[in-house]
């Protein structure tokens, strides 16, 4: 799964450029940003485990 992950962010010019097009395609289909969010979630949760999230970390 890793080596998938490291391939993928690769294969889009590195972490900027996937938010790029993530934001690109959100952007373009807006309703279907939150489903695949918490899709998502739920697979790096099954694969990595769980961390607990502070009240002092996310974005400022």
């Amino acid at each position: 799964m890793a080596a998938a992950i490291r391939g993928a962010i690769r294969a889009h010019g590195g972490a900027r450029g996937v938010a790029a097009d993530v934001a690109a395609a959100y952007g373009d289909h807006p309703e279907t940003a939150v489903p695949r969010l918490r899709w998502v979630r739920c697979v790096v949760d099954q694969v990595y485990g769980t961390r607990p999230i502070s009240a002092t970390s996310g974005a400022r």
